[in-house]
């Protein structure tokens, strides 16, 4: 099952420059699982120092925030699409 991530500007750095990623999995976590092992640099990006998803990364399925749908559990089929989104802040 093949399924595409799409990694933001910000991340691509981690990526080779890669815009679409695709990986295999059954859920997120096994899609995470599968894009850290192709780009190991990601894993810091991703994830804090107790493996634990930062906070400011979204992440969709098919416009779907997986905090609504499973978390890292979410199951995903093939051909969806999973958007990672860094969440931006601001002020003055």
């Amino acid at each position: 099952m093949s399924i595409s991530v799409r990694i933001p500007t910000v991340m691509r750095n981690t990526t080779n420059s890669n815009a679409i990623v695709h990986c295999k999995g059954e859920n997120i976590a096994e899609i995470l699982g599968d894009l850290t092992a192709q780009y190991p640099d990601i894993v810091n990006v991703l994830f804090d120092a107790e493996s634990n998803l930062h906070k400011y990364v979204n992440i969709y399925v098919a416009d779907e925030d997986i905090r609504y749908i499973g978390g890292l559990d979410a199951p995903v089929k093939d051909g969806d699409e999973i958007t990672l989104l860094p969440a931006v802040a601001g002020g003055f």
